[in-house]
């Protein structure tokens, strides 16, 4: 599982300063920052109001 590679990783980096732990956790955290930005919602600014904005809210059947 990554996180334990990860974790380990760090715990080597800490105790040893070890450039491999340090290039394994880099690697590890651009590909987990590559995987999220896939499920990023990004919206696209409007460049004018909907037509209909003006109009009023339909009002629920249920009150």
């Amino acid at each position: 599982e990554q996180w334990r590679r990860d974790l380990a990783s760090c715990r080597d980096w800490e105790k040893r300063r070890s450039a491999e732990a340090q290039h394994s956790l880099c690697e590890s955290e651009r590909a987990r920052v590559q995987a999220a930005r896939k499920h990023i919602l990004v919206w696209a600014p409007r460049q004018s109001p909907p037509p209909d904005w003006h109009l009023p809210l339909p009002q629920e059947k249920d009150e």
